[in-house]
């Protein structure tokens, strides 16, 4: 993400101010995402963490896994809807 932010004002030098990309969940556990969500009223049954596309989140993929493990350790229910 720091190698991005550098690069990308010099791929649009042109324009008057940079956009600038920014990731605040990137350095977080599960837990603390799922927290920040529920603190910050985020739709958590909205977001998609599946490595399959499909209508429902499959619930064996190691993204999913961690998705699981981040709601227990949350000590929040998990409102995905798994195959």
């Amino acid at each position: 993400m720091e190698r991005f932010n550098f690069l990308l004002p010099k791929a649009v030098a042109s324009y008057s101010r940079p956009p600038v990309i920014e990731a605040p969940l990137v350095n977080m556990f599960k837990r603390e995402i799922v927290k920040t969500g529920i603190d910050v009223g985020a739709p958590l049954a909205l977001t998609w963490s599946c490595y399959l596309n499909g209508g429902k989140h499959c619930g064996t993929c190691e993204s999913c896994q961690h998705r699981k493990r981040g709601f227990k350790e949350a000590g929040v229910a998990d409102p995905t809807e798994y195959a």
